[in-house]
């Protein structure tokens, strides 16, 4: 379900609501932790559970593997994050494409940040900023996705 949604739909009665934020692991065995972690949170009902997108989009394929897995399996919506950083169009095009065939509806938007001891470069044929990717979603995907953006 569209997370904007809920948030508006408790809003209205005004009942709180929480979160929880989690970053893909970097072995097998913190992935299983964090499986078993997710688990354990999601009977506490939170409203989503954030997904992180690694420097650079280094946990790309992770960090689409745990927001899947996340909602398939716990029946928590999940909000992937997703950035600009080192991807182009076309790659950032192929990942939300992914992202819609594995089920997810809700994606915050970040222009990102370049690997530890790098500094932000645009990518040629990438989008600069964060509202650039979100124009690129809406193009490809009407209003398919929830987007936040960072501000």
């Amino acid at each position: 379900m569209r997370i904007a949604e809920k948030i508006a739909r408790l809003e209205e009665v005004g009942q709180a609501w929480f979160s929880f934020e989690f970053f893909p692991p970097r072995t097998q065995a913190g992935v299983e932790n964090l499986y078993a972690r997710i688990d354990r949170l999601a009977s506490l009902e939170p409203l989503f559970v954030d997904v992180t997108w690694g420097a650079g989009g280094s946990t790309k394929e992770l960090t689409l593997q745990i927001a899947e897995t996340t909602q398939k399996y716990s029946g928590v919506d999940v909000l992937m994050h997703l950035t600009c950083t080192g991807l182009t169009k076309a790659e950032l095009k192929q990942i939300v494409q992914e992202a819609r065939d594995k089920g997810l509806q809700n994606i915050l938007v970040l222009r990102g940040d370049p690997p530890k001891g790098r500094t932000w470069k645009a990518v040629e044929n990438g989008c600069d900023h964060a509202v650039d990717l979100v124009r690129l979603i809406r193009e490809e995907h009407g209003d398919y996705f929830s987007i936040g953006v960072a501000g």
